[in-house]
């Protein structure tokens, strides 16, 4: 049993009320038979009639306690609601108008800007939407980066996060290469950004992908990792991780998911009608 269930108040009001009702009976039929009895009789009701006087009394003290202490407890649930409430108020308004909003704006002049535009500015979207990860998800220590694609073309891919990572009271960075080929650890990344959608877990040492390369030095304990996908171009991950067990929630999750998909669309836009005929003709012959 945790502390929180241990502590947890009841309320016992009903069973309160039902024990001074018997009580109360039982002192009003002694007390009734002290009118009517004399001698030794007498003075035993007398004592009963005292001693279940004193234990109504002790049972009303009891439920007078209960009832307190539960209704307090009611009240302390009711302002730590309110204060959820008003704190994920505040995350999602920060989220549509911080993040999405900003990542929108930022779709929109990258869509209508000449080709050597998009070319610089693609940059500084990747770079915002990571950046964003850390400052949105609800994790104390988060660390963030995108996995691009360096050639969408090469016969064997590889990923790697170059200057797109971001992080908040961290100090370790991402070192991991992946490349693709027969024989190469981490399959499971390859799979993911190429048929898959999002791969989490919010413990490591109990689950992790059937492929996960058992050899590289880890420290985090949650990751998410979203495919960047447009389709079927697979242009990388947006992948997150704590140091921390349970460092995500679904409302981290489903967040990651929505940039992961503007970051896509960005990716896509920058393309070129010739650029993605010859990733589709790689694509098929691979």
């Amino acid at each position: 049993m945790t502390d929180t269930e241990s502590k947890q108040i009841k309320d016992h009001a009903v069973l309160y009320t039902a024990a001074v009702s018997v009580l109360a009976v039982l002192t009003a039929l002694t007390t009734f038979s002290i009118s009517v009895t004399a001698g030794t009789v007498q003075n035993v009701a007398r004592v009963a009639a005292l001693v279940l006087g004193v234990l109504t009394a002790f049972v009303g003290f009891l439920k007078f306690r209960n009832e307190r202490a539960f209704k307090h407890q009611q009240e302390q649930e009711k302002t730590s609601l309110t204060e959820a409430l008003q704190a994920e108020a505040r995350r999602t308004m920060l989220l549509v108008n911080g993040a999405m909003l900003g990542t929108a704006e930022q779709l929109r002049e990258l869509a209508v800007a000449d080709q050597p535009t998009k070319d610089e500015l693609i940059s500084g979207l990747r770079t915002s939407i990571v950046c964003k990860v850390c400052d949105l998800v609800q994790s104390y220590a988060p660390r963030a980066g995108y996995f691009r694609v360096e050639d969408l073309t090469a016969t064997r891919r590889v990923m790697r996060t170059g200057t797109y990572t971001h992080s908040r009271n961290r100090e370790d960075s991402f070192t991991t290469e992946f490349a693709e080929g027969p024989g190469q650890p981490d399959l499971a990344v390859w799979q993911l950004i190429d048929s898959g959608d999002v791969f989490t877990s919010n413990d490591t040492k109990s689950s992790v992908p059937d492929t996960w390369d058992t050899n590289a030095n880890r420290q985090y304990r949650s990751f998410v990792s979203v495919a960047v996908r447009a389709d079927g171009l697979a242009f990388g991950m947006l992948t997150a991780n704590t140091m921390e067990t349970d460092g995500f929630t679904d409302s981290d999750i489903g967040m990651m998911k929505v940039l992961a998909h503007l970051l896509a669309t960005a990716e896509a836009t920058v393309l070129s009608t010739g650029k993605i005929n010859k990733i589709r003709n790689q694509m098929d012959s691979r």
